[in-house]
Order: structure tokens, then C-alpha cells, then sequence
């Protein structure tokens, strides 16, 4: 457990530099409110071995217009770039991790696998990092990019999605998936918008008692307090904005799969900006965190009632 000092003095920090982010909690949350998940249960098994897990990711790229299969050709044959498979228990999550090789364009990629559908999807998400190392080596180093480093990733992780649960027929596990990571991001979004207030806008000394005081009075619970205590803004809002990021791309890309995917591919080339300067520039294309969030409920509803399972997802457009 975090001492709670240090991740106050780690999330102000944080929030000095990122500042112009900041807005996008308020935004997020105003629209979510009152969004509540039910009912979804993950990690059913699956049937997974390291063959079907890349022939999966093979098959993904290959079925994508544009540069992304051409990329993704020259990624995996070039043996300088290696893929390490370590297989999980079943009580374990799957897990991935893309390291970049210092002063290349070459990476090196781990990833944990328990016969469950997030493999797939898993192994597609860090070949997004691959390509993306490959195209800009720097991207991983670039402190004024963090906010978005995971949005083209995240974003191959969706329609990756989609493609593995139409290809394997796994549509149950697909749409548990995208509860569940919905439900995740959520509760991350409410406890960065809680902490966010409490630093900006409370006017008591930042003592555990203060704190905890003021969590319970936003109706936390005592575990939900120490969860959030020992959150720290630099472990996740950067996945919250880049996940964001990623259902706007994954609109356009139910719309126009090219444009997305050029869309994507601008954004992992973009360099030599500061943190401001990278949103700004992400916006101008068309992709606002944020924006658009109701449509992709709305399209998780309706996709998750077309399977019979009710309901399980409820919000309202506000």
C-alpha cells in the first residue's frame, strides 16, 4: 500500500503538468453519471494456445485496409523484435507488456495467457505497441505524449475485439469484455474526479483523517477509500484519456475503417509537441475524448440485449 503523502505530492505534480487534461474528468463524468453496469461476469474459458493466439493477431492485421496489415508483415518478421508467451493460471489475469529496445526502433514483447477471450485481444493491443515503437521511437520516452500513449493500442484492442468474437464465435465473451472494461474505466473516472476536487477545491490540510473524512462524505465506502487513496493519477489517466480517445476512433471506424486507422497511424507519428499542443492536435482530427461516449453505450446496450442478456448496462444522456 502507497503511503497516501506521496501520492498527493505525485498526483499535484501530475496535475501542474497535464493541466489542460483536466477538464476531461469534468466532461467525462457529467455524461456518465448515473451509468451503472450489472451483472457481467468475465474470464469464462477459453480455449487458447500460443498458435491460435497470434494466428488470431495475424489474421486481425491482415484483415485491415490501409497500411496496418503492411505494418504489422514487417513487425512480426523482423527478428529483432521478440514475443514471449507465458502461460497463467486460470485464477491469474492475462497481462501484456511492449518494452522498447533503447535507440531502435525495435521492441520486446511479454504476455501472460489463461484460456480466456482477453488473450486475443491482449496480444493485439501490444502488437499496436510494436508498430507503434516502429514507427516512432520516441513515442514511449515523450513525457508531454503520456496522456495519449494508448490510444491507437487500445483502439486496435476494440476493433480487435469485434473481429476475434466474430471469428471465433465468442460474441458472449466479447461483450463481457467491453462491460467490464467500461465498469473499470468508470470507477477510475470517479475516484480521479473526487481526488481532482478534493485538491482543487477543498481548503483542509491533506491529512489521512481529512481525506478519509471527506471520501466517506462523498459516499465511499471503507474500501473504496483506501482504493482511492492510493490511486495515483499517473497509473491510469492516461489509459482513461486514451481509452476516450480510442471509442471516438472506433465510432469512425463503424463509419469510414480507413479513415480511422490513417486517423490512428497520425496520431502515433505526431512528435516534437508539448502536452498541450499533442490534445489539441489529437482534437483537430476529429477526436475529442469524450465527445462522442453515448453512442458507444448505446452501442454496447443494444449489442448486449441483441444477446439476450437484458439490460445489464443503464445510463442516460446528459
Amino acid at each position: 500500500m502507497a503511503n497516501y503523502k506521496d501520492v498527493v505530492r505525485s498526483d499535484l505534480s501530475f496535475i501542474n503538468v497535464y493541466k489542460d487534461y483536466m477538464p476531461i474528468i469534468d466532461e467525462v463524468i457529467a455524461k456518465l453519471e448515473g451509468t451503472s453496469i450489472t451483472g457481467v461476469s468475465t474470464g469464462a474459458y477459453v480455449s487458447t494456445s500460443r498458435k491460435s493466439i497470434l494466428a488470431n493477431a495475424r489474421a486481425f492485421y491482415g484483415s485491415l485496409p490501409g497500411d496496418y496489415n503492411q505494418l504489422f508483415v514487417r513487425y512480426a518478421s523482423n527478428p529483432k523484435n521478440t514475443f514471449s508467451f507465458k502461460q497463467l493460471k486460470r485464477s491469474d489475469a492475462p497481462w501484456g507488456n511492449t518494452t522498447p529496445i533503447y535507440g531502435t526502433n525495435n521492441s520486446h514483447i511479454d504476455a501472460g495467457y489463461n484460456s480466456s477471450f482477453e488473450d486475443y485481444t491482449t496480444t493485439i493491443h501490444e502488437y499496436g505497441h510494436g508498430i507503434a515503437i516502429m514507427l516512432n521511437p520516441n513515442q514511449f520516452y515523450d513525457v508531454e505524449k503520456y496522456c495519449l500513449g494508448e490510444t491507437d493500442a487500445i483502439f486496435l484492442e476494440m476493433i480487435g475485439n469485434d473481429f476475434t468474437a466474430s471469428r471465433l464465435n465468442l460474441e458472449k465473451e466479447s461483450i463481457d469484455t467491453s462491460l467490464d472494461i467500461l465498469d473499470d474505466h468508470l470507477a477510475d473516472a470517479t475516484y480521479l474526479y473526487s481526488k481532482f476536487y478534493m485538491y482543487m477545491k477543498s481548503n483542509f490540510k491533506w491529512t489521512r483523517t481529512n481525506i478519509e473524512s471527506y471520501l466517506r462524505d462523498c459516499g465511499y465506502s471503507g474500501q473504496e477509500i483506501d482504493q482511492c487513496i492510493n490511486l495515483y493519477f499517473k497509473d491510469c489517466f492516461h489509459y482513461l484519456v486514451s481509452y476516450l480517445n480510442a471509442i471516438e476512433l472506433y465510432l469512425i471506424y463503424k463509419q469510414d475503417k480507413r479513415s480511422a486507422l490513417d486517423i490512428a497511424l497520425r496520431i502515433v507519428k505526431a512528435a516534437k509537441m508539448n502536452s498541450s499542443q499533442y490534445l489539441n492536435y489529437v482534437k483537430s482530427l476529429g477526436v475529442v475524448p469524450g465527445k462522442n461516449i453515448h453512442l458507444y453505450l448505446e452501442h454496447l446496450q443494444k449489442k448486449d440485449m441483441e444477446l439476450g442478456n437484458g439490460k445489464r448496462l443503464q445510463y442516460k444522456i446528459n
